[in-house]
């Protein structure tokens, strides 16, 4: 969802530039929020993993489930990564047809 909103909101702003800098941080921001209030009771929304380190440093958060969370955090982490190339790729070849067409 983070990807999707987020990456799309930059894909439509760079062919129609009808989104500019602040709205694509408003629908970072707004994603955000959704998924801490969407998320929060479920894992306490450490979507990164230095947040579930530092509250386990502090005992907030006990080691053995620290460790899961990270465990999770890291095994999503490729799929992530996939999604976000492919929205590098949309952009590289939306980049490509603009030279074409302008040679």
């Amino acid at each position: 969802m983070l990807v999707f909103a987020g990456c799309g909101s930059i894909v439509v702003n760079k062919i129609y530039r009808s989104v500019t800098f602040p709205g694509i941080c408003v629908v970072w921001g707004l994603i955000v929020m959704v998924m801490i209030y969407s998320l929060g009771h479920i894992s306490g929304v450490h979507f990164n993993p230095t947040v579930t380190i530092t509250h386990s440093i502090f005992r907030r958060l006990p080691l053995k489930q620290a460790g899961f969370q990270i465990h999770t955090i890291i095994l999503k982490s490729p799929r992530n990564y996939i999604s976000g190339a492919s929205f590098e790729e949309i952009l590289k070849e939306e980049d490509r047809e603009k030279v074409k067409c302008r040679l």
